[in-house]
């Protein structure tokens, strides 16, 4: 006997008819993570990066994935990497070209290389937010964190605190704040990383998990509120929410379907955990154009074939995955709301 269970919240996913017709939409995809370049000027010991080829993206491969995403009403781009971002000599065109087309941009960097106004200046005329990954408060930190010298923390330090002055002065409301992996081997530096944010007067400083570990971060979180009041602190609570969870609530990865990535060789990948990984491969760009990606067999292919029980805990699509596994989920008495 199956017996109606009165849950209103799942069977409205069920309707995924219904739901498309309300929102009028046809596209699903919204964001992309782009790699420019897979050079690197840093040497993260736990980089998830791509260090297996220098490959960077020419500016005529830039300037198609812009007109692609444009026409295909994209959202937002997050331009992150594979390397480092500054790194590519189209860097700055790259930032105009995305905001002139009408699309957000989201930057993630080392900071190394923002040596000059000029690139800065770019920064804060295009991007609604820039995250600096600094996973540090002290030099000590930063070399476990980057792999780094002292020398470079402090032409980081020097980076960011010249990109704010330069903020101060202009109309600019790009978002800047410093980023902070945090793993067992990093909470001891979790009060320093606060302070250093506090004193650089970033917009906020973000707590993440490294890819893979657990660590509970909230009562740093809670110390750093009551040490600095005047600092925004933020953490990726749809990750720290589920420490120490084994298992995962759905089998297919719902949300390569509106978050998707393209890497600095040109190829489209259903996830950015795993670039260059054979089974994650979803079209080559250098002969199909992103909109053929998104209809092609392949792309069914992968959906219906991905083990999500084998991704890294706290993935990127984890979160949209929890949120949107009701739909394909077989609900009893659905009809009934």
């Amino acid at each position: 006997m199956k017996v109606n269970n009165f849950n209103a919240n799942e069977k409205i996913l069920q309707y995924q008819d219904k739901i498309h017709n309300y929102v009028h939409g046809h596209e699903t995809l919204i964001s992309f993570e782009l790699d420019l370049t897979n050079k690197c000027n840093n040497r993260c010991p736990k980089c998830v990066g791509v260090k297996e080829n220098g490959a960077e993206l020419t500016l005529e491969q830039i300037t198609s994935i812009v007109n692609q995403m444009h026409n295909l009403n994209i959202k937002s781009v997050v331009i992150s990497g594979g390397g480092e971002p500054l790194m590519s000599p189209h860097f700055v065109k790259a930032l105009y070209m995305f905001r002139n087309a009408g699309i957000s941009i989201g930057l993630n960097s080392n900071g190394l290389a923002m040596c000059n106004d000029y690139i800065r200046s770019a920064i804060l005329d295009c991007c609604t937010y820039f995250r600096i990954s600094l996973d540090a408060g002290t030099p000590s930190m930063y070399a476990l964190t980057h792999g780094m010298n002292e020398e470079e923390f402090w032409q980081v330090i020097d980076n960011i605190d010249e990109l704010i002055k330069l903020r101060d002065v202009s109309d600019s409301t790009t978002s800047i704040g410093l980023g902070y992996l945090t793993g067992e081997s990093t909470l001891s530096g979790i009060m320093d990383f606060f302070e250093r944010a506090d004193n650089l007067r970033v917009d906020f400083a973000q707590l993440r998990p490294f890819t893979g570990e657990c660590a509970d971060v909230s009562e740093y979180i809670k110390q750093g509120h009551d040490l600095f009041p005047n600092l925004t602190i933020r953490a990726s609570t749809h990750k720290y929410d589920h420490v120490g969870e084994i298992e995962r609530p759905y089998t297919q990865c719902h949300g390569m379907y509106f978050n998707t990535v393209i890497t600095a060789d040109n190829q489209m990948w259903a996830c950015i955990h795993h670039r260059q990984n054979a089974a994650y491969h979803i079209g080559n760009l250098n002969e199909q154009s992103i909109a053929n990606v998104l209809k092609s067999d392949r792309m069914y292919e992968v959906f219906n074939s991905l083990p999500c029980s084998s991704c890294p805990q706290f993935c990127r699509n984890d979160a949209i995955n929890r949120a949107l596994d009701g739909i394909c989920r077989d609900i009893t008495h659905k009809e009934f709301l």
